[in-house]
């Protein structure tokens, strides 16, 4: 588990970014009213970070154009419509089948409702990876690893996060409305950040 300061000074860590402006970005959610963050306490008695906690974070991270944006993008991001694409799984492949059981009855971006939550969902799914590796190795004898990859538009927020297993399956969920990418800025993150953020969270 990780408190707000301690995630910040990854998520700096795994993208290179200053790790006063992400502190300066978990400050602001935390500081907002309401907070958009798990706020309160001091010392030994500040908060662990939720994965709803690390998912607001990421989006302010990635999607604010300058620091004093954070609270305002997460809300923005939060506003956008979730289009659920559904789920794409290899056609004539038992394994893909077995694989897709497996994973896709603990992944529940289809009824989250927003990025945050959508993101915290695929957070929640990497926390469960080895669990999940081991339940499918005992049926598939091979160890699968998951992928992801999320990316942010803005200032127009569009968002797109895709989970799944190369080969087998993936799903998708678009939020907003795709516009001119020739105009926006687009920030991600992939399966080997949100795997050691989880890591974090654990």
């Amino acid at each position: 588990m990780v408190n707000s300061r301690g995630l910040a000074e990854q998520l700096a860590k795994i993208w290179g970014e200053p790790v006063t402006e992400v502190r300066q970005h978990a400050r602001n959610l935390r500081e907002n009213d309401p907070p958009l963050i798990t706020s309160g306490g001091r010392g030994r008695h500040v908060p662990d970070m939720t994965a709803d906690d690390a998912a607001s974070l990421i989006c302010a991270t990635l999607g604010s154009r300058a620091v004093g944006d954070s609270a305002s993008t997460v809300i923005g991001l939060k506003r956008l419509s979730a289009n659920y694409r559904g789920s794409r799984i290899k056609p004539m492949d038992h394994v893909a089948g077995i694989v897709h059981r497996f994973i896709g009855s603990r992944l529940d971006m289809a009824k989250a409702p927003d990025v945050v939550q959508g993101l915290a969902c695929v957070l929640e799914l990497f926390e469960d990876e080895a669990e999940l590796q081991r339940e499918l190795l005992a049926h598939t004898d091979t160890d699968y690893r998951l992928f992801a990859r999320f990316r942010i538009h803005y200032p127009d927020f569009y968002a797109h996060l895709t989970v799944g297993v190369r080969g087998k399956f993936h799903e998708t969920v678009t939020y907003g409305r795709y516009k001119n990418p020739m105009k926006e800025a687009i920030r991600g993150c992939d399966e080997r950040s949100l795997r050691e953020i989880a890591k974090w969270l654990q």
